[in-house]
């Protein structure tokens, strides 16, 4: 059976904590150790996490750095011990039974290459669908916009290795930062069904609200997106110890965007495919190429 670290990162989340270590202890596989990352808590996060594992699971709670919870997830992963695969989990939401043990066993996660899986989430506290269907995504699907949840992501010890040699300090989304890596170097692959019920509340950092001005909103900082996007590829592509050659042109061509003609930029994002124009993607295609047009009229003033 394949070892498996989960890293929860945790601050002041008392309120729905016990809900999702509950669904950590009842998982249909073996969890070789949860590194609990705190980030400060002054409520009774700490206290639930010790009643609720002691005796039932391996754990340690260690010292988050206090710099949001994309340093405090990299500083749980850089802190962790050597295992077959990990998981991100985040302290309000529940996983199905299966969320780990279909990633592990998925033969397409072979630990000799960095891979990874993500899913959907869902709102509503039921699994259902074919569990295993695994389909290939690409990195060049992210350039524009993040749109997977870091709390669905299960990944080898390969891609974890790849992510630790780089210097992450700058970064501001672990999850985003960790697809475009994985998906450079290695593969990515996305589950047709979901395994992990997100809950939004009032105290999360980031939420998925979907209502005319939630989108608004996205689109106004569509600008600052594609540059922390750019920013990202730069830190990869500048990291010597990473072999980035199949995605080095793509990266490359993406970052080296004030070369790139307002409408050539449009273009070459349709060219690459960086955009899914298919299936659930359609109003997301549309979206992104709004966005493009908004970055662009920043980036290139007539």
């Amino acid at each position: 059976m394949p070892s498996v670290c989960v890293l929860l990162a945790t601050k002041n989340g008392a309120e729905f904590i016990e809900d999702f270590l509950i669904s950590l202890v009842a998982q249909d596989c073996e969890i070789s150790e949860v590194i609990v990352s705190d980030d400060g808590s002054t409520d009774a996060t700490l206290e639930i996490v010790r009643r609720v594992l002691n005796g039932i699971l391996k754990y340690q709670i260690l010292y988050g750095p206090q710099l949001g919870s994309t340093q405090n997830f990299f500083s749980a992963l850089k802190k962790a011990p050597k295992y077959d695969f990990y998981a991100f989990a985040d302290q309000d939401d529940k996983w199905a039974r299966d969320h780990i043990s279909r990633a592990i066993n998925a033969p397409q996660l072979d630990i000799t290459i960095p891979a990874m899986a993500f899913s959907s989430t869902t709102k509503k506290e039921n699994f259902s669908g074919n569990r295993s269907a695994l389909v290939l995504s690409s990195a060049k699907l992210f350039l524009l916009h993040n749109w997977a949840r870091g709390c669905t992501f299960v990944f080898n010890s390969a891609a974890r290795d790849a992510l630790l040699m780089q210097n992450t300090s700058s970064v501001k989304y672990h999850d985003w930062f960790t697809l475009l890596t994985v998906g450079t170097v290695g593969k990515i692959y996305q589950f047709n069904t979901a395994s992990v019920y997100y809950r939004e509340h009032a105290g999360q950092q980031i939420g998925s609200q979907r209502n005319l001005a939630a989108y608004y909103r996205k689109l106004k900082r569509f600008p600052d997106s594609i540059h922390e996007s750019m920013q990202m590829c730069q830190i990869i592509i500048h990291s010597s110890q990473l072999d980035t050659s199949e995605m080095l042109e793509i990266l490359e061509l993406w970052v080296d965007y004030q070369k790139i003609p307002r409408w050539n930029l449009i273009l070459r994002v349709n060219r690459l495919r960086m955009i899914k124009p298919n299936g659930f993607s359609t109003l997301r295609t549309y979206y992104g190429y709004l966005g493009l047009l908004v970055y662009s009229s920043v980036a290139y003033p007539i």
